[in-house]
Order: C-alpha cells, then sequence, then structure tokens
C-alpha cells in the first residue's frame, strides 16, 4: 500500500516538502484545529473520525493526559499502518474502518474529525452516527 503525501487531502507532516508553503501553512491550521479540540475535550476515551495518518490523534493524548484512551479512525489502510508505526501507544490506538459505519458500543466523552463532511455523500450519516457514540455530557 502507497501512502500518496503529494496531496492536501493527506497530510503526513514529515514528508512535507519545506518549500511547500501551501502544505505548511495546511498543517499548521490543522494543528490549530486540533489543539482546539484538546482544550475543549472531557476527560475519558475520545475519537478521531477520519484521523489521517495519525498526528492529530497523538497531540490529543500528549496535551490530555485525562484522556484515557485516543481512538483514531481512517478508512485508509495505509494511513493507519503509517499512524501505527509512528503513533501508537498506551493510550493511543488506530483503526483502519470507515466512519460512516465503524461503531463502540462504549461510547466517548470526545468526538473529534476535522475536515471530513465535505467528502461524504451523505454527511447527515455521519451525524447520526456520532450521536450513537456520545456519552451523556459528551463534546
Amino acid at each position: 500500500m502507497e501512502l500518496r503525501a503529494d496531496t492536501l487531502e493527506r497530510l503526513v507532516p514529515d514528508q512535507l516538502d519545506s518549500r511547500d508553503q501551501a502544505g505548511l501553512e495546511s498543517l499548521a491550521l490543522h494543528l490549530e484545529r486540533y489543539e482546539f479540540a484538546a482544550r475543549h475535550a472531557r476527560a475519558g476515551r475520545a475519537v478521531d473520525l477520519a484521523c489521517g495518518v495519525g498526528y492529530g490523534t497523538r497531540l490529543l493524548a500528549d496535551r490530555r493526559p485525562d484522556l484515557t484512551e485516543v481512538c483514531g479512525i481512517d478508512v485508509s489502510d495505509a494511513a493507519v499502518c503509517y499512524a501505527l508505526d509512528r503513533y501508537a501507544g498506551e493510550r493511543v490506538r488506530f483503526e483502519a474502518a470507515d466512519a460512516m459505519q465503524w461503531n463502540d458500543d462504549r461510547g466517548f466523552e470526545t468526538v473529534v474529525s476535522l475536515e471530513t463532511l465535505e467528502h461524504l455523500p451523505k454527511p447527515r450519516q455521519l451525524f447520526a452516527s456520532l450521536v450513537r457514540m456520545l456519552l451523556p455530557g459528551a463534546v
């Protein structure tokens, strides 16, 4: 499986060319969004749907030691393999799955999904799935 890092649809931080201004700006913006999510996360379990190569999932865990588990889910096997090699850890796991169909019956206190909806043919279905995963008081 090949991980295509030559598109802004799949940001791979350690493969960005230092001359790629658009890529660097896109990465900075993405990291800001993950920082925002980390500031507003609730203690407990978190899921990052459409996590890409996993750098944001890892950021959530690093910024919030009160997150007992952070699950990164992405449809791309190659992206998940990359994430497992670089960002998995004691509280961080990754799984290749379709966010539209994936579910975890234990629920989550925090659900994060950045720049996902524009890629879905039926985005409302994702919202229905997210609601099922949320625990009372979740964000």
